[in-house]
């Protein structure tokens, strides 16, 4: 008697994607019925205690950038973290990296709405260093944490068949933090610092 093989068409990797893809469309959707107040969604948010001290809490701080660059940074670090001894968990790390990254960029729209979010490090370098996202900006990180999720989705089963899988994600989680820089750059030496690392070509590592 010969035993059936079965074979997985859907492993646990191929599933988690497929939810943060799904979850990913219904956050998009629901974003675009917040701005533009569809069944009075905006409207009935703005009227909640709750939506009141949210907005409250979002004004408290102005470092957000900081944030959107460090948390593909964080991602890098946990793909040096597992390497090629855990393949899933190190590509899952960069996966939910990209989807933190939408949640957070979708969570702090209302700030940008109300104004220009402006940071600023004085002394950095000795010139100091400042960031700024307006809402051409946001527009441009917006767009680009979406993309980039999805091409990091697309990449766990692009890479499984080559090597230096570790060596790739790491340098993109970079390249992903040094691109969002770039956009959120409030000066010529904010922006200097983040063009160079987002022109790294893969092919040299």
């Amino acid at each position: 008697m010969t035993e059936k093989r079965k074979i997985k068409i859907f492993d646990s990797m191929v599933k988690a994607n497929s939810i943060l893809v799904g979850l990913s469309l219904a956050l998009l959707l629901l974003f675009i019925a917040f701005i533009m107040d569809w069944f009075s969604f905006q409207t009935t948010l703005n009227q909640s205690t709750n939506y009141i001290k949210y907005l409250t809490f979002l004004n408290s701080y102005s470092f957000d950038m900081l944030i959107i660059i460090a948390i593909p940074l964080l991602g890098a670090v946990f793909e040096l973290i597992y390497g090629e001894r855990l393949v899933d968990n190190r590509d899952k790390s960069i996966v939910f990296m990209g989807f933190l990254e939408i949640c957070y960029i979708i969570l702090i729209y209302p700030k940008v709405i109300s104004g220009n979010i402006d940071f600023y490090i004085p002394n950095f370098l000795s010139l100091g260093i400042s960031f700024r996202i307006d809402i051409l900006a946001y527009i441009v990180l917006l767009i680009s944490s979406f993309v980039w999720f999805y091409v990091m989705v697309y990449a766990h089963e692009y890479m499984k068949k080559e090597r230096h899988g570790t060596r790739f994600f790491f340098f993109l989680a970079l390249t992903y933090s040094a691109v969002l820089g770039t956009v959120g750059s409030g000066d010529l030496l904010a922006m200097f610092i983040f063009v160079n690392p987002s022109c790294l070509d893969f092919d040299l590592f």
